[in-house]
């Protein structure tokens, strides 16, 4: 008889195991879903923060009812496992089915549009219809597991909390595994279909493992909970009565309230640290679950040992506050922190993830990991009979569920647009203090500790949150760090790197925390530049000729000019451009409503397009805005930011293309603006070959030389037609636009041309091109941002036959021709000597300096600077070379060209000081060493020379 309990009792155990195992893979599944589900809908529905959050709301609330309705129902079956099996399959089928369901929807969403023309707020209140509908199936189901799992596991009433919090541990650390499973590995690996079909394997293998475990068990007196009685210890603090146990389930959905606005806000703040790639989304989901899963899992082990657990509840709200509100004071010091770990740490691009996950932990970890024990903690409290655990787990894990919905939606759209980031965050922090001191009535204290003390406490700590809370700093937070911090020298003091940003130096001229990102226009000298989440989509200055140019090439080669869809407002230069033409309506669609703001800031060189009665705003995403759209356009012009933004990546895909081109008119152009920086070859290949398998006939130009392409696409072929293009040019507000760019005839327009159809089809001859599906260039493009490639493109210029074959028109006799024809390749071949010799001269001359042949360093770095004079490194090393050759005069010209491009180089100011202090004109030289110690207060030799004038003063 003992041997026969002892195998019953470790079938038992393997039985145990088995389930547990099955809800940590359950786990892996459910945010495998989450992330493919958000990501297909968002193709749908736009990928506006808008759209995003409505889905997670939907998604939530989904979980949330099915924890609700399982709660309620679960207790009365003897067999859990049965149901829990059931569920795991029903999962499963349902993911399979995900890609047609979805596809059901587009028509669905049009006629709303079409038939009701709602309001943006309206319509998103159609897609979180649309959305639960279509969710509320397998997150209920999902929702329903936690409940069902609890009645099969814990059936006693002593460790109630310890078996609840470890299989929510599980589940989270599931989650964990999925989120960055998906990110890092499934997604960029095999596609979000086969995604989709591991999610469906895995929910499909795990339901019959569980009903198979059900009929090994067999006997249903095996589900009935055995009844243990617990005793209660004296100090018990337990809410046996209704209304404390509805202020706990309160208290606990207040909670989840609070957390998923500290998750919405860290985001924000974490996107202009770590970049805005689908990789630093999943390292800050990824952050957030790690904490609650561990935080879940410690209290666990404890919390049944546990005596004033209402106090235990407050206590963690206190700490929870605390840890959020310390967090600000850590704000400033991220981009700098991450300049620090990308020169010492981030040497790969695995250690560069290292760095940005070790970032987000900094800000998340402490105060998730205290979230996360706030679960069992509660579940313990709230749970005062076993046997209707399933219901009181229901309850608990619906109203924390509850609380995460609301607080997501007001996260984004309410309270970041009106309180901004920071305060967002505050006034979650005193939600937590306010919850804490709520609970004061509640705790029952013996000896030293007293509400009477306890009150004063959070009282004193709710004013030292008021009074000190640190100063945000607009301009330093949106710095761009992820995407400019190679451009800043790597031995820059903690003192020169804040300087940088000081108000000395950048003038902040607009500043808004939108639904969809942070926006800032900054001025530096005369440059002034429009920032989105720290990265520099538009200037007055270093974008103006793609600006500008991306309003004129389709244009200039479109037959019809009555509409005209620009996606992405940004500085408003190109929609001005445009309406240089005799257009009647331009319509252009805005993702982010602060930007249409900003843009008045760029009136002296957008020609104020917002005044214009032509333009049209909407504030939508581009894409889902053609998607519903019944209007029809000649021209299609599309600025969106860098390809390997998350958002903006699903502007550069096959079926993006493919949905502009069926809004196109006939014979309609897609003018495209193509960012080379940060693009390998390949990356490159790939988005041309994508953009040509949906437009036959393809012409590409340089927009500012050698970073940006312009891609014109049609279905019918180009002509560039000598006579209809001298007649638009000759339209003076057209030829007043251009010539500020430096266009000043027919020859400078054209001598921009890359290549033509057969030159694209040569040069992306085996590339892959970037679906939906695979999100080639969204996983593709993060890993290089900080490789300069675009300079390396011979194949690039090889693939093109030259610009002769798609000409027509361009002069009455065979000698005009010829002549024309000569001064445009006299331009392409400057522009080609620029992007790629340049580069190659200049890798010449370091290897001659460093075997100390200056006079062909020489003659390498002045070819170098007349290819391309704004090349400020090559100036500094040409003028260090003068000097060594004893040629000073040359040495100071080339060495002040270079600090007129890059001002900030310390190293150049003190190789000008040197020559100034050889030639005696010690002010002079003083004046460089000082500056370039204000760059670099570390430059020992800066420090060596200045103190070398002053010796010099005093012996004069």
């Amino acid at each position: 008889m003992g041997e026969e309990g002892k195998n019953r009792r470790g079938a038992e155990r393997l039985i145990v195991g088995v389930v547990l195992g099955c809800f940590f893979l359950s786990g892996i599944s459910g945010l495998i879903y989450e992330v493919v589900w958000t990501r297909m809908l968002i193709l749908v529905f736009g990928s506006t923060t808008f759209a995003v959050s409505t889905i997670l709301t939907a998604y939530m609330g989904g979980l949330a009812l099915g924890s609700f309705l399982a709660g309620q129902h679960i207790d009365r079956s003897a067999r859990p496992l049965r149901v829990y099996g059931w569920l795991e399959i029903g999962i499963g089928l349902y993911g399979l089915a995900v890609p047609w369901i979805f596809s059901g929807l587009l028509p669905i969403y049009k006629v709303f549009w079409s038939v009701f023309h709602p309001s943006f707020y309206a319509f998103s209140l159609i897609r979180f219809a649309l959305i639960f509908i279509v969710l509320s199936i397998p997150t209920t189901l999902m929702g329903a597991t936690l409940p069902v799992l609890s009645k099969f596991y814990a059936r006693e009433q002593g460790k109630v909390g310890l078996r609840v919090g470890l299989l929510y541990a599980l589940n989270t650390i599931g989650a964990v595994v999925g989120s960055f499973g998906a990110g890092f590995f499934l997604l960029p690996g095999v596609g979000e279909h086969s995604t989709t079909l591991i999610a469906v394997a895995v929910n499909i293998l795990l339901g019959v493992v569980l009903l198979g475990m059900d009929w090994v068990k067999g006997d249903k007196r095996e589900g009935r909970e055995r009844r243990v009685v617990e005793r209660h210890s004296p100090l018990s603090d337990l809410p046996t009565s209704q209304p404390k146990g509805l202020l706990v389930l309160a208290a606990f959905g207040v909670s989840g309230f609070a957390a998923m606005v500290y998750q919405v806000a860290w985001s924000r703040v974490l996107s202009l640290i770590i970049g805005s790639s689908v990789y630093g989304f999943s390292i800050m989901l990824t952050t957030f679950l790690v904490g609650l899963a561990l935080g879940s899992f410690i209290c666990s082990g404890l919390v049944d040992r546990l005596r004033r657990r209402i106090l235990t509840f407050s206590i963690l709200q206190v700490m929870i506050a605390l840890s959020a509100f310390s967090a600000l004071y850590l704000f400033r010091e991220l981009p700098y922190l991450f300049f620090v770990m990308f020169y010492k740490i981030a040497h790969s691009q695995n250690l560069l993830f290292f760095t940005k996950f070790l970032l987000a932990f900094m800000v998340m970890f402490i105060p998730t990991l205290l979230m996360g024990a706030v679960f069992p903690l509660v579940i313990k409290i709230y749970t005062t009979e076993v046997r209707k655990v399933g219901r009181f787990v229901g309850k608990a894990y619906s109203a924390n569920t509850l609380g995460a919905v609301l607080g997501s939606f007001s996260g984004g759209y309410i309270m970041i647009p009106l309180l901004g980031i920071q305060r967002s965050i505050l006034f979650a922090v005193i939600l937590n203090l306010l919850l804490a001191a709520a609970f004061v009535p509640l705790i029952e204290v013996r000896r030293k500790l007293s509400k009477v003390s306890y009150a004063p406490v959070l009282a004193t700590l709710l004013a030292f949150v008021f009074l000190f809370t640190p100063r945000w700093d607009p301009v330093l937070m949106s710095s761009g760090m992820p995407v400019y911090v190679s451009e800043l020298p790597e031995n820059l003091s903690r003192e020169g790197f804040f300087d940088n940003f000081s108000s000395e130096k950048v003038k902040e001229l607009f500043y808004r925390e939108g639904v969809d990102t942070t926006v800032i226009v900054n001025k530096i000298g005369d440059n002034i530049s429009l920032r989105v989440n720290g990265k520099s989509d538009a200037s007055n200055s270093g974008d103006m000729e793609t600006q500008v140019l991306l309003g004129h090439y389709p244009l200039l080669f479109s037959k019809g000019l009555d509409d005209v869809l620009v996606i992405g407002m940004g500085s408003g230069v190109t929609v001005g451009s445009i309406e240089r033409y005799p257009v009647k309506r331009v319509n252009c669609v805005e993702i982010e409503s602060s930007i249409i703001e900003a843009t008045r800031f760029f009136d002296e060189v957008n020609n104020r397009p917002l005044e214009d009665p032509r333009t049209r705003i909407f504030v939508n995403d581009g894409r889902n805005y053609l998607l519903v759209t019944p209007d029809k356009f000649d021209v299609i012009a599309s600025e969106p930011s860098n390809p390997w933004m998350t958002g903006c990546s699903k502007l550069f895909t096959r079926e993006f293309f493919e949905t502009a081109a069926k809004r196109l008119k006939k014979g309609g152009i897609m003018g495209q603006w193509l960012q080379l920086y940060s693009l390998t070859a390949d990356d490159l290949k790939s988005i041309m070959k994508t953009f040509h398998s949906v437009f036959p006939e393809v012409l590409i130009f340089y927009g500012d030389i050698p970073v940006d392409l312009i891609l014109l696409g049609s279905q019918e072929r180009f002509e560039m037609d000598g006579e209809s293009l001298r007649s638009k040019l000759s339209r003076k507000e057209v030829r007043d636009d251009l010539e500020r760019i430096g266009i000043r005839g027919l020859e400078d327009l054209l001598g921009r041309f890359v290549m033509g159809t057969k030159g694209v089809e040569r040069f992306t001859q085996g590339a892959v091109e970037n679906t939906d599906d695979n999100a080639l260039i969204e996983f593709s493009a993060p890993k290089h941002m900080f490789i300069r490639n675009f300079f390396n493109f011979d194949d690039y210029y090889q693939a093109s036959k030259g610009i002769s074959e798609h000409l027509a028109n361009y002069g009455d006799s065979e000698q005009e021709r010829r002549d024309f024809l000569e001064r445009i390749l006299v331009i392409l071949t400057r522009i080609r000597e620029k992007t790629i010799y340049a580069e190659k001269h200049y890798k010449n001359g370091l290897r001659n300096l460093q075997a100390d042949e200056y006079d062909k360093t020489a003659l390498e770095l002045k070819r170098v600077v007349e290819l391309n004079p704004e090349f400020d490194e090559a100036h500094s090393r040409l003028g260090l070379v003068y000097q060594r050759m004893g040629k000073q005069d040359e040495a100071i010209s080339h060495l002040q060209r270079a600090l007129e491009i890059n001002p900030r180089d310390a190293a150049t100011h003190n190789n000008l000081g040197s020559i100034y202090y050889l030639r005696g004109m010690l002010e002079e030289a003083a004046n460089e060493f000082k500056e370039a110690l204000k760059i670099d207060p570390d430059l020992a030799e800066a420090h060596s020379n200045l103190g070398g004038v002053y010796v010099k003063k005093r012996d004069d």
